[in-house]
Formats: structure tokens, sequence, C-alpha cells
């Protein structure tokens, strides 16, 4: 089997191609499903988080712990991938991108 590494929200009980709530943790879902079906061994660094009711200074800080255990976990997991698959909102991407991209170089693994 073919390891690869997907950055993004992991995928969560319940949420299937029939669930319409769940957005993209549906999609990673389906992509973990297919992608075994085809002989790759997914692994997922998630990069999903509740945030709701939190104070302006707590979201921030909740969303910067959330940043650093995604990079944390990026950096221990790209060695055992052959690709690295990013699947994270628009507004994440100018976020999250750039360092992925960078440990993806470092380690010369495809992005």
């Amino acid at each position: 089997m073919i390891p690869i590494l997907i950055v993004g929200p992991r995928p969560g009980a319940g949420a299937s191609a029939t669930n319409v709530v769940g957005g993209s943790k549906v999609v990673t879902t389906e992509m973990v499903r297919e992608l075994r079906a085809r002989s790759f061994e997914p692994h997922v660094v998630d990069t999903a988080g509740d945030v709701t009711n939190l104070s302006a200074w707590r979201l921030r800080m909740a969303r910067l712990a959330r940043f650093l255990r995604t990079v944390r976990g990026i950096v221990r997991e790209v060695r055992r991938a052959r690709l690295v698959l990013l699947h994270v909102a628009d507004f994440a991407t100018p976020v999250l991108a750039p360092p992925v991209w960078a440990i993806c170089r470092i380690a010369r693994r495809p992005l």
C-alpha cells in the first residue's frame, strides 16, 4: 500500500456522501474511502477544531494552537508519505499552504 498524507479535516463518524451536512468532512471521508479501495494508505493530519462561543482573544489563541498542532503533525508524518494532499477551505489556504509547501519541499515530497 502506498502511504499518502492528507492535510484536512479528519473524517467524522456519520459523514458520508448521502449526508449533506458536514461539507469538507464528508469529502474527506469519501476521499479516504476511495483511496483505501485503490490500495493507498491515507493518514490524516486534522485541521478541524471547534471555535464556537469563544471570545475574540480565545478564538485567536485557539486558531494559533490549531495551526501549530497541524504543522507539528505534518512534520511528524511527512517522511512516511509518498504524497501530500492539502484539503482545506479556501479561507485557510493562504495561511496553511505556504508552511505545508515548505515542509514538503524540505522533505522532498510532492504536494
